[in-house]
């Protein structure tokens, strides 16, 4: 009975010591959770360090001429750690008032006391990472380190300094093109594509976690130091860049289009030096707001190279190409268009101006952009053996993408007799320019293959890589096709482009200072429902593609509007007006002094140009022209000179009042422009 006694009271007291020992542990795991919780999790807080990224400064993007295109600026993240353990009781009585102050004069954004009541506030919370301000700049920074307490620095003052960057662009020009990198979006344009040496090489540094789940660094010294990015030069001229994009944003706006391409390259080279593409974007109308300020035009998209489009006639430099080159067409060759009408296998070919033509020759054909003529000759001679005419485009390497550097590059499309969808009709309508497609980009490089004597080259968006000044790598001119044809059609050809504009469809880009080679294009645009039926909307897209000047090719030029809405949509009056203004503005901005001289060589005129030009111009272009002047005719701005065929030239000074309008008739118009808009004028011309 006792031991039984004994037993039970050993299992009590056993009991009993389980349960105090388990109370205990919970009154400990609730004095840890709720009544000390708060400081041991910023004691947790503060002992969890790790190593972490640190992004470098990316490399610059250059135009051709040394003129930034994007950088990266460094922009600031402020914060103070206004623990008591950081800034002592002394020094933040002393300079609480004068710091809100400050900051209240500054930023401007708060006022005096709002400051002082949120630090006084963090303070007593035991703020590690107090915000004092984002995206501060360099010249802000400087400025509040010398403000009370933030003077004392990172250990005694609790300033917190965290570097990034931002990227811009300076000129805001070839945007798509340039393209962007972010964290959340995939790089594209050439900040995609030379990703690998604009990043740089991220460096470590080791921070520690505080309350509020904040990282700070835990010293001023990196582990690893970043590695900036390295430079990239492009082709782009800034200038040329400037003229391009207002001269397709102008006609845009005028024709109601929906978006449009304008590409400049450089004949010798295939050197990218202007690519602007613009989309129309209706934004919602405000109180206000005119309906042509809810219409405006960005760059979204890149479509010079990323559009494949059914071409229209500017492909005819194709297909006249593959006539030429069998030997048995020419120039001269004739073709009856049979009133602008014609029959392939029960569909009908029209020309855009039916009844004006007869029989004509191929060269005809060509200016006028006949497309009866055109298809007729194209069928007659391949129909037999139309892998003969595909065998040409493949030998130009047009059915395959460029291979360019920026990525989004779209896939030419087209047909060969082994093609499922290859029928009767396929032939005649490819050769005009339908059931095919290409980007503008890669048309271009054909018109600029023909200017460059008949050596295709890859276009190039970049030159040269640097680091710090030094070359690292260069990118140099690469032949794609090295002879496109033969001496002999390659000089009908020319001549044929240049008739285009000397008689043809883009006569209205004719002058008298340097000759225009190209072809107009105008194309239906399939619609996804009807396709080219005329009883639903019909787009269209107008384009001309060519180069200048035509003697001695310098540029190739394509531009390429899509959907015009305002009633006028052939290549020759939408696309040709903006070739001719980019092109006058690039011959204006480049030819030299001597090439204006020759043009009057052997003209009896002792004077190249009007007869009132400006003092400094009229010294140089006489001294080069052999003649010579007195030094007063520079004493003003304006020089008139009396022409002869003596070696002296009789000047006097020229001069302009500003009550009344001046007579700028034979002047230079670079020169009339600057006089007129100096009186305040608005010049159109």
């Amino acid at each position: 009975m006792n031991s039984k006694r004994e037993i039970s009271l050993r299992v009590g007291i056993a009991f009993f010591v389980v349960i105090l020992f388990g109370a205990a542990i919970l009154m400990k795991i609730f004095d840890t959770q709720q009544v000390k919780g708060a400081y041991w999790r910023s004691m947790a807080d503060s002992l969890t360090t790790k190593v972490m990224d640190i992004e470098p400064i990316r490399g610059n993007i250059y135009a051709h001429d040394g003129s930034l295109l994007a950088t990266s600026i460094p922009i600031y993240e402020v914060h103070l750690d206004v623990h008591r353990e950081t800034i002592k009781k002394d020094d933040w009585s002393a300079g609480i008032d004068s710091l809100a102050w400050c900051l209240s004069d500054f930023f401007k954004d708060r006022t005096e006391s709002e400051y002082k009541n949120d630090l006084q506030l963090a303070r007593r919370r035991g703020s590690r990472y107090f915000l004092i301000k984002r995206k501060m700049t360099h010249t802000a920074l400087k400025e509040i380190k010398k403000f009370p307490i933030l003077r004392l620095g990172r250990y005694k003052g609790g300033l917190i300094v965290r570097q990034k960057s931002r990227r811009i662009l300076p000129f805001e020009l070839a945007q798509r093109t340039i393209g962007f990198k972010t964290p959340d979006v995939k790089p594209v344009g050439l900040e995609g594509a030379y990703d690998g040496y604009l990043a740089g090489s991220v460096g470590k540094r080791l921070m520690q976690k505080v309350s509020g789940g904040y990282w700070i660094p835990i010293n001023d010294d990196n582990e690893l130091d970043p590695k900036d990015g390295q430079d990239i030069i492009t082709n782009i001229d800034v200038n040329f860049q400037d003229v391009t994009e207002n001269a397709l944003l102008k006609a845009l706006k005028e024709h109601g289009a929906d978006h449009g391409c304008a590409v400049v390259m450089e004949v010798k080279t295939g050197a990218i030096r202007a690519i602007a593409n613009l989309t129309r974007e209706e934004q919602k109308m405000k109180p206000g707001m005119d309906s042509s300020e809810a219409i405006r035009y960005i760059e979204k998209y890149n479509y010079a190279l990323g559009e494949s489009t059914e071409p229209g006639s500017t492909f005819k430099l194709i297909s006249t190409l593959a006539l030429l080159e069998t030997g048995s067409v020419s120039p001269e060759t004739t073709i009856d268009t049979k009133g602008g009408e014609t029959q392939f296998f029960g569909k009908t070919m029209s020309d855009a101006h039916k009844g004006q033509f007869g029989v004509i020759t191929l060269q005809k054909g060509f200016e006028q952009s006949s497309n009866v003529a055109i298809s007729s000759l194209i069928y007659n001679r391949f129909s037999k053996t139309p892998s003969q005419f595909t065998n040409y485009i493949h030998k130009l390497k047009i059915d395959q993408p460029l291979g360019l550097s920026i990525k989004g590059e779209a896939y030419p499309t087209f047909k060969t007799p082994r093609s499922r969808d290859w029928n009767g009709t396929t032939l005649p309508w490819m050769s005009i320019g339908y059931e095919l497609r290409m980007t503008p980009l890669q048309l271009l490089s054909v018109y600029n293959g023909i200017a460059n004597g008949g050596r295709l080259v890859k276009p190039q968006f970049v030159t040269e890589v640097r680091e710090v000044g030094k070359l690292l790598k260069a990118f140099p001119p690469q032949v794609m096709v090295p002879e496109m044809c033969s001496p002999r059609t390659l000089t009908a050809i020319k001549g044929m482009l240049e008739g285009v504009v000397a008689h043809g469809t883009a006569f209205s880009l004719k002058n008298d200072l340097y000759t225009i080679a190209g072809k107009t294009g105008t194309a239906q645009v399939a619609n996804e429902k009807d396709g080219y039926s005329k009883n639903s909307r019909v787009l269209y897209q107008a384009s001309f593609a060519g180069y200048f000047p035509a003697s001695e090719p310098e540029y190739s030029i394509i531009v390429v509007i899509n959907n015009p809405s305002k009633g006028t949509y052939y290549g020759a009056s939408v696309a040709a007006p903006v070739f001719k203004e980019i092109s006058d503005k690039i011959y204006a901005s480049t030819a030299s002094t001597r090439s204006f001289i020759s043009l009057f060589s052997g003209k009896g005129s002792a004077m190249p140009f009007g007869s009132v030009i400006q003092s400094s111009d009229a010294q140089v272009l006489l001294a080069n022209a052999g003649k010579k002047i007195s030094a007063r005719a520079y004493q003003q701005e304006w020089t008139t000179v009396v022409n002869n065929a003596d070696t002296k030239v009789r000047t006097q000074p020229a001069a302009f009042r500003r009550t009344s309008v001046p007579d700028v008739r034979g002047m230079l118009l670079s020169d009339a422009v600057y006089l007129l808009e100096n009186m305040g004028l608005k010049v159109r011309f």
